[in-house]
């Protein structure tokens, strides 16, 4: 019986937080990744949004 309550407790965290989620982004019309070439460009964006920065090394060979 306890795990049980447990699972319905995470289930309604999860759901809870995707809704909140979705009702955040509902209103963005920017809703894909915004890509930045410029390595500087997009560090000192990443800190100013207090975001962090994902940097992918791509070597097509």
């Amino acid at each position: 019986m306890r795990i049980l309550s447990a699972l319905l407790v995470v289930a309604a965290l999860v759901f809870q937080t995707a809704a909140v989620v979705s009702a955040e982004t509902a209103g963005r019309s920017d809703r894909g990744i915004q890509w930045v070439a410029n390595f500087d460009e997009a560090l000192a964006l990443g800190r100013a949004e207090n975001k962090p920065v994902f940097i992918d090394f791509f070597n097509p060979k």
